[in-house]
């Protein structure tokens, strides 16, 4: 992708299903970098087939799945759903997971690290670490 933000309009075209349900993202899109674009296609794709094959239960039922909000939130990935089940939430969990080893710039393998005077938090490859960024330490919290 070489578009430095999501075209909300492609992702909703190719996922009828996950954001059939307006919510957040409706919105705001998907606020993250472009970096995690493999990683949330792989969740999309998982909760779309999932959706397709129990429609009774997810898709034309009064309260429906929704994708509420997607975003980076303290380093990682933030991915805010309702009407999902324990299978979904999984899928999100290891989605989120795998964003604090995935470099929210550019996608390669990164860590979650600190900016300079311990603000804000962001994770990067080495490349995209610059000056401006600090390996994070868990401890510190």
């Amino acid at each position: 992708m070489t578009s430095k933000e999501f075209n909300f309009e492609d992702w909703k075209s190719k996922y009828p299903l996950c954001f059939k349900n307006e919510g957040c993202c409706i919105l705001f899109g998907i606020e993250c970098g472009i970096g995690w674009t493999e990683l949330l296609h792989e969740l999309l794709q998982k909760i779309e087939n999932y959706l397709d094959t129990n429609r009774d239960k997810f898709v034309d039922v009064e309260f429906p799945f929704r994708i509420e909000q997607v975003k980076e939130k303290f380093g990682t990935l933030r991915f805010y759903v309702s009407g999902a089940d324990n299978q979904i939430f999984d899928w999100i969990i290891e989605a989120e997971r795998k964003s604090g080893k995935t470099c929210e710039v550019c996608g390669n393998p990164g860590q979650v690290c600190v900016t300079q005077g311990g603000f804000w938090l962001k994770t990067v490859c080495e490349e995209h670490r610059m000056d401006r960024y600090v390996p994070y330490k868990e401890d510190c919290k």
